[in-house]
């Protein structure tokens, strides 16, 4: 099972989102179809994905594949920080054997006009390895450095995780299998273009 979901979730994939920050610096608002470019091109956008009422998230235990993109270590401090939240938020944590999803997630880090922005995009897959859900956030610090990632402090860090903890967890209440653990009524899935969210951190 490890394999064949390692299978969906080719490198390459995390090659293409990676070198389009970049770019989206560029092009900004020519390229809206980029979920990077949109999110250096609108950083003042928050769109909440929107939790189905009476639903818990519980009901779709979801395993949490990897964190890529950035340095080992803050990978897996993410990676950490985001189970954590996730747990917290009634997110049953499976190993992929028992999840009904597989989330991977990808750690972008670049300077924009207010300072530096850090990305976090989570693909969502379903058991038949569809990509359900795109989810994206952003984070603004209002300061730059040569490296990047030296100021994913602990604080930034941890709002980038409870942002991207809460849109999974709601995510999730949208899935056919919460909604059945509930006990509601069926539900369409869809995969709507991605609509980044952004905090500033001061």
């Amino acid at each position: 099972m490890v394999k064949l979901y390692d299978r969906v979730f080719a490198r390459r994939d995390f090659a293409a989102i990676v070198a389009l920050a970049p770019v989206a610096l560029c092009l900004g608002g020519c390229v809206e179809d980029d979920p990077v470019a949109l999110a250096v091109s609108s950083p003042a956008t928050s769109s909440a994905m929107t939790a189905r009422p009476g639903v818990s998230p519980r009901g779709a235990p979801l395993a949490i594949i990897s964190v890529e993109g950035a340095p080992d270590a803050i990978s897996q401090r993410f990676q950490q920080a985001i189970t954590t939240a996730a747990a917290s938020g009634n997110v049953a944590i499976a190993d992929i054997s028992s999840a009904a999803y597989a989330a991977r997630g990808y750690l972008s880090a670049y300077p924009v006009d207010s300072g530096t922005a850090f990305l976090s995009i989570w693909d969502l897959y379903d058991g038949s390895r569809r990509r359900a859900r795109r989810l994206q956030d952003l984070v603004v610090v209002r300061s730059s450095a040569d490296d990047p990632w030296s100021l994913l402090d602990d604080r930034v860090l941890a709002a980038l995780a409870t942002r991207s903890a809460n849109d999974i967890a709601a995510a999730l209440t949208n899935t056919p299998e919460a909604i059945a653990a509930s006990g509601r009524g069926a539900v369409v899935a869809t995969d709507p273009a991605p609509q980044p969210r952004a905090t500033v951190v001061r």
